[in-house]
C-alpha cells in the first residue's frame, strides 16, 4: 500500500515524496478515539467508568470562568474551519486570546499577503535564472521544489547559490556561507553575487520562514529589502500598465496551514514570558515539540489544560480534559499552501469511534460552557465566513495576486543594513534547519509511524526523501 499523488502541474506535477507515502499506518497509532477527564479522587488518573462527551464538557463547564483567562494556542497545521470556530469563539470572552506555533513568520507583516507568500510561484519558479536559497535546508522542507530546480538546472538555464546549512541538493549548488554575515555583504553590495543578481533576467530568493522568527529578524527582513532594492531585478514592473510581471522574493513555509493561518490574522507567535495561572487553556493540534517551553512555563498549576487532538502525545498526558478530533484525513477542511493558493480537503474516512471533527467539537462546547454559543450550525456558514474574512479563500486553486506587491517592512524600505550592523542587530549564529530528522518531525502522524520510524533508523540523514538521484 501506498499513497498516490493527485497529478497537479502548477505544485507537484505527480511527485509524491516518501515520507507522504507511506506514512499512512500513523494513523492507526497512537489515536485518541474518546473524550477523557481526570479522575477526581486520583488526578494522576483518567476517569475509567464514563468517557462520555457529556462527562467531559461537565467537567470543563465546572472548572471554567468566562471572566477569567481564556487562552488557545493553535497547532501549525490546522485547518481554517477549526481555527475560525475556535478563535471566535475565545476571542468573545473578555480575557480571551488566540496564538499559534509552527512558522507564523515570526517578525513579517500580515496585512499584505506578499509579504509572507512564496510569490514566484512554485511553477513559475522555473523561469528564474539565478536562484538564492536563504536559510532553508530545501531537501528536508521542500523536496518537490528541489526536484523543480534540478528540472531546470538540467536544461542549463538556471544556476543556484545557497546561503545557510548545507545539503544535497541532488546537483550542483554553491555554498555561499552558514551565517547572516553574509546576507549583510549583500546587502551592502561588497559580495560577488550582487553582480549576479544584477545582471540575471529573472533572479529570485528562497527564503526560509525561521530566517524572521529568529531574534534578529527584523534586521535580516531589512537586509533583505534592501537587496530587492538595489538589485534592480528582484521586482520588476510592466513600463505600459505598471503591474508586477515578476517577484522574486519568496517565503518558504513548511507546515500545511502557515499561510492560511497568517491569511485569516492568527498567527500570532506565542508569548513565551506570559503564565496562565487559573483560567482555562486550549490546545488543539499542538504537540510538546510545537512549543516553544514546557507547557508548566505557559500554565499555572491551578490551570484548566483542554487538549483538542488526534493523537497522544505528551501534552495530552498533562492536559485535565482530552477532547478526541479528527485527523486531516477524516474531515473536511480549507488550507491555504506556501503560494497563497486556497485548498479544499476533503475527509477519505470517519474519525474513529467517538472521536469528532475539531470545528463540530468546539461549536459543541461553546453552546455546553459559558454563554457565547457560536452561530455556525453547518459547515456552509463557517465557508461563509471565511470567504468574508479572507477572499481569496472562494478562488480555490488559484493564486490570487495582491497588487502591488508589498516589502518587507516599509519603514525599512532601502534602509542600509551596515547601519543595522553598526548597531549589533544582525546575529552572526548559523542559519539553522527547521527539521532535523525529515522522517519523524513535522507531524504528530508521521512520529506514529512504524514505517517513518524504521526509515529513520536505517536512513538517517543519508536519505531523506525521494529515491537518490546522481549528480
Amino acid at each position: 500500500m501506498r499513497v498516490v499523488p493527485r497529478p497537479f502541474e502548477e505544485i507537484n506535477e505527480d511527485w509524491l515524496n516518501d515520507k507522504s507515502r507511506f506514512s499512512y499506518d500513523g494513523l492507526k497509532r497512537q489515536r485518541l478515539t474518546q473524550p477523557l477527564t481526570r479522575s477526581p479522587v486520583d488526578p494522576s488518573q483518567w476517569t475509567q467508568m464514563d468517557r462520555s462527551w457529556r462527562t467531559a464538557f461537565k467537567r470543563i463547564q465546572s472548572n471554567f470562568s468566562a471572566s477569567g483567562p481564556v487562552r488557545a494556542i493553535m497547532g501549525p497545521s490546522v485547518d481554517l474551519n477549526s481555527a475560525l470556530c475556535l478563535s471566535d469563539w475565545v476571542h468573545s470572552f473578555q480575557l480571551g486570546s488566540v496564538e499559534s506555533t509552527g512558522s507564523v513568520g515570526g517578525t513579517l507583516g500580515r496585512d499584505i499577503p506578499s509579504q509572507f507568500r512564496f510569490n514566484t510561484g512554485i511553477q513559475n519558479l522555473e523561469n528564474s535564472d539565478f536562484c538564492v536559497v536563504i536559510g532553508s535546508n530545501l531537501m528536508e522542507e521542500a523536496p518537490l521544489l528541489v526536484s523543480r530546480l534540478r528540472s531546470v538546472f538540467l536544461r542549463d538555464t538556471l544556476e543556484v547559490v545557497n546561503l545557510g546549512p548545507p545539503t544535497d541538493f541532488t546537483f550542483p549548488v554553491s555554498q555561499l556561507g552558514v551565517t547572516a554575515k553574509t546576507l549583510v555583504e549583500m546587502a551592502e553590495g561588497r559580495h560577488p553575487v550582487c553582480a549576479k543578481l544584477a545582471t540575471a533576467q529573472r533572479p529570485s530568493l528562497v527564503i526560509g520562514s525561521q530566517v524572521f522568527e529568529r531574534d534578529d529578524g527584523m534586521a535580516l527582513a531589512s537586509c533583505i529589502e534592501t537587496i530587492a532594492c538595489y538589485s534592480g531585478k528582484l521586482r520588476q514592473f510592466s513600463t505600459e500598465t505598471g503591474e508586477c510581471i515578476w517577484d522574486g522574493i519568496n517565503v518558504l513555509h513548511h507546515n500545511a496551514n502557515d499561510v492560511g493561518l497568517l491569511e485569516l490574522g492568527l498567527a500570532n507567535p506565542i508569548n513565551k514570558s506570559e503564565r496562565t495561572d487559573g483560567g482555562t487553556l486550549f490546545l488543539m493540534g499542538v504537540n510538546e515539540d510545537d512549543l516553544p517551553v514546557p507547557l508548566e512555563e505557559l500554565a499555572g498549576p491551578t490551570t484548566q489544560v483542554v487538549y483538542i487532538g488526534h493523537h497522544g502525545d505528551q501534552l495530552a498526558a498533562k492536559a485535565s480534559v482530552v477532547l478526541a478530533g479528527g485527523a486531516f484525513s477524516e474531515k473536511n477542511g480549507t488550507y491555504i499552501n506556501t503560494e497563497g493558493r486556497s485548498q479544499y480537503a476533503r475527509n477519505a474516512t470517519t474519525p474513529p469511534v467517538d472521536a469528532r471533527e475539531d470545528w463540530k467539537i468546539i461549536r459543541a462546547l461553546s453552546e455546553a460552557v459559558g454563554d457565547n454559543t457560536l452561530p455556525f450550525e453547518s459547515e456552509r456558514d463557517i465557508q461563509t465566513r471565511l470567504e468574508l474574512l479572507v477572499p481569496s479563500i472562494a478562488d480555490r486553486g488559484d493564486i490570487v495576486q495582491s497588487t502591488p506587491p508589498a516589502t518587507m517592512f516599509a519603514s525599512n524600505f532601502g534602509i542600509l543594513s551596515s547601519k543595522l550592523c553598526g548597531g549589533q542587530s544582525v546575529d552572526c549564529t548559523p542559519f539553522d534547519t527547521q527539521i532535523h530528522d525529515f522522517y519523524l518531525e513535522g507531524n504528530v502522524i508521521a512520529k506514529s509511524s512504524q514505517s517513518m520510524a524504521k526509515a529513520s533508523a536505517e536512513l538517517g540523514i543519508d536519505r531523506s526523501n525521494f529515491l537518490q538521484f546522481s549528480h
